[in-house]
């Protein structure tokens, strides 16, 4: 094996690759013992998965108790990320924004999740196939071209929406479990919050922005202005006055 390559948490092989077909016969043995696939489409999905340096975002997750002698509330050791399992879910995830409305979240907010969860599909477990829209936003994006696992991943996201405005909580209340276990994990990503912005995360987060065409707002007002910017401001510029501008009929304002 490799030994530059890293094992990372919430990964998947792509169905339809040679790296998925490697790990069916990897995991053969299990398969025959009565392992189940993941979700309706029968999707296998390792528990862990080796990632080539390339493929490896290193990130730090809070820790806001600065456990294990910490002293920035920052974990000391690297949790890491897998560019492809989250390219293909950010994919999906932006395909069905544009082409379903589903709500759009803040893409620091995804980093938050990924960083809470430690994993590289942000904890998503599996949709709700019980949820006509849902089974709707799947079937169209893997006619798409999203691969099923990929595709089901907006559709869990629009499902815990659903969910939330229903009862009336925040989004990762519902995302995974209920009852006490779900309040305190959505005050765990309130609390957690924090890491997005550390340095040795900005890797992650600026992935994630990349993936979802995200422009930050500060970007977008400094590039409208330049667009706007009228030619008689411009070094050297100059503007004809109207020929009635002698006459009055001009005033500043």
């Amino acid at each position: 094996m490799d030994l530059s390559y890293k094992k990372v948490e919430g990964g998947y092989y792509k169905p339809g690759t040679p790296e998925y077909e490697s790990f069916l016969k990897l995991i053969e043995p299990n398969i025959k013992a009565g392992a189940k696939p993941f979700g309706p489409h029968g999707v296998y999905v390792p528990k862990d998965k080796m990632v080539s340096p390339d493929d490896y975002i290193p990130a730090r997750r809070a820790n806001p108790l600065n456990k294990f002698g910490a002293k920035d509330r920052m974990e000391t050791q690297d949790y890491g990320y897998d560019k492809q399992t989250m390219g293909n879910l950010l994919a999906a995830y932006k395909d069905a924004v544009k082409h379903h409305g589903i709500k759009e979240i803040h893409p620091d907010d995804l980093a938050n999740m990924a960083l809470v969860e430690g994993r590289s599909n942000f904890g998503y477990n599996e949709y709700n196939n019980n949820n006509k829209k849902a089974n709707k936003i799947v079937e169209d994006l893997i006619k798409r071209g999203h691969d099923p696992y990929a595709a089901g991943f907006p559709a869990a996201l629009m499902d815990k929406q659903q969910t939330a405005e229903r009862l009336g909580v925040p989004m990762p209340q519902v995302w995974n479990g209920g009852g006490k276990a779900a309040k305190d994990y959505a005050k765990k990503i309130e609390e957690h919050r924090y890491a997005v912005e550390h340095p040795k995360n900005q890797p992650l987060r600026q992935f994630i922005r990349q993936k979802v065409g995200y422009v930050d707002p500060d970007q977008k007002v400094a590039e409208a202005e330049t667009e706007m910017e009228p030619e008689v401001f411009k070094r050297g510029g100059s503007v004809k006055m109207p020929d009635n501008y002698s006459q009055g009929s001009w005033k500043l304002i």
